[in-house]
């Protein structure tokens, strides 16, 4: 009994410490309607990480980066946190047990394309558009074989990889872009451009997370812990399904 006594002591003294402590650093980069850039709607991810870390008094602060720069951040200790990786983005950081939800890669051309993505094979003969360090879920092993060909593959390192991504794909820069599907639509439909481009094929859906740097290892553990447990609280309540509705997001599952 005392020993579980000022085990809870020794948990509430490093929460209290966390709350009045400097935020905690979150970096990330722009990928609306996930992360976003406005105060009335700064992104789904953005706004859920927040209350989950609220639920214990923590205090967080965003730093903005793009993603190659974000994952350096976090790995060399400069922040915290790392918003939103699959695993395979970020080796060698602590995760939670619990996901923010899905990722999709999808690819995208211009309208009069005849292109079209059937499986790994299907995009030999054409010159594409990626993102820098993102994962793309069963094409890793193409895309590590020809990342230095410019004739096979396009790296995009921009802050905002969907106004770059698809404006180099409007200039025929290359012949197809792969890109988060959920953030390609936001971004094709805000931009009013269903008539310049479409999406013709998928990869499969793999888990994203927050990742914690693998440089403060006793910190991020506790992080780790602190956020399933409120994310697991947060889960029976009817906060997420507000949340979706307000970005209009139906197709997330957790």
């Amino acid at each position: 009994m005392r020993i579980r006594y000022f085990f809870i002591l020794y948990i509430l003294l490093i929460i209290n410490v966390f709350a009045n402590a400097s935020p905690i650093q979150i970096a990330w980069d722009y990928n609306c309607p996930w992360m976003c850039n406005t105060s009335k709607k700064p992104g789904f991810l953005s706004e859920l990480v927040s209350e989950i870390f609220r639920l214990s008094n923590l205090n967080i602060e965003f730093q903005r980066y793009s993603w190659p720069v974000a994952i350096h951040e976090v790995k060399e200790g400069n922040a915290l946190g790392l918003l939103s990786p699959s695993k395979d983005e970020a080796e060698g950081f602590y995760f939670p047990n619990e996901s923010l939800g899905f990722q999709q890669m999808c690819f995208y051309v211009n309208k009069n394309s005849i292109w079209s993505y059937k499986d790994k094979s299907s995009i030999e003969s054409i010159h594409l558009g990626i993102s820098q360090w993102a994962n793309y879920n069963g094409l890793m092993e193409y895309i590590h074989n020809n990342i230095d060909n410019p004739k096979k593959i396009n790296v995009i390192s921009s802050e905002d990889i969907y106004l770059t991504g698809f404006e180099k794909l409007s200039k025929n820069e290359f012949e197809a872009l792969l890109i988060n599907r959920t953030s390609a639509i936001y971004y094709i439909n805000k931009n009013k451009q269903k008539d310049k481009f479409k999406q013709v094929g998928c990869l499969e859906k793999e888990k994203i997370y927050i990742a914690f740097s693998p440089k403060y290892k006793n910190k991020s553990k506790f992080i780790s812990e602190t956020f399933d447990k409120n994310m697991i609280k947060l889960k029976k309540t009817s906060y997420i399904k507000k949340l979706m509705k307000k970005y209009d997001l139906t197709d997330i599952d957790f």
